[in-house]
């Protein structure tokens, strides 16, 4: 009976997951191509933070704040009118912090998390492991992007990202935010 209710249990995370996963292809797809002077500083930005190569850049009005997805051709997402409301170190600030999640495979890295969650979710300490893994994963890429700006505008910026109202899929698990940055909002889900 208890392992029949703990299968379960990790069907039901792995399907939730699986959920998640769908919806952010779905948000990809229907995403627009960013503007040409987006993807030349993505670009540009790339070779500076060693993120190897640069991603697509496109632009959707379903997230609130920039993210990395896709695992074997990545994209990174930012937010409709972002470009507007952000001044051009901002912006190059916050494609850095995505860059930096590319640089380190974090997307890669973090089906290990998903999967220990997954299956020893009885064990709290695993909780914390996977909550520490996520804040450092965090940490490790404000501090790239802290590096291509000034950190004082850096840190308004993370502010100002924490601030802004959810848009409803922009919590999608499988994705790299700036949201989930614990310097940002102390919420370390990504």
């Amino acid at each position: 009976v208890l392992f029949v209710l703990y299968a379960l249990i990790v069907a039901a995370i792995f399907g939730r997951c699986l959920f998640q996963w769908n919806a952010l292809r779905r948000i990809v797809r229907s995403s627009a191509e960013a503007p040409q002077s987006l993807i030349d500083t993505a670009q540009s930005l790339a070779r500076d933070v060693r993120a190897g190569h640069s991603p697509r850049i496109r632009i959707s009005d379903k997230i609130s704040s920039p993210q990395i997805a896709g695992f074997f051709r990545p994209v990174i997402l930012v937010p409709t009118g972002l470009c507007e409301r952000l001044s051009p170190d901002e912006l190059r600030m916050a494609l850095a912090h995505e860059l930096a999640h590319l640089r380190n495979t974090d997307l890669w890295l973090s089906v290990v998390p998903m999967l220990a969650g997954a299956i020893l979710f009885p064990f709290p300490h695993v909780w914390l492991a996977v909550h520490e893994y996520l804040a450092a994963r965090e940490e490790a890429c404000d501090a790239v992007a802290a590096k291509t700006g000034d950190a004082a505008k850096y840190a308004r910026l993370l502010l100002t990202v924490a601030t802004t109202p959810r848009v409803g899929a922009s919590a999608v698990a499988m994705t790299s935010s700036m949201r989930a940055s614990p310097s940002a909002s102390g919420n370390t889900d990504s």
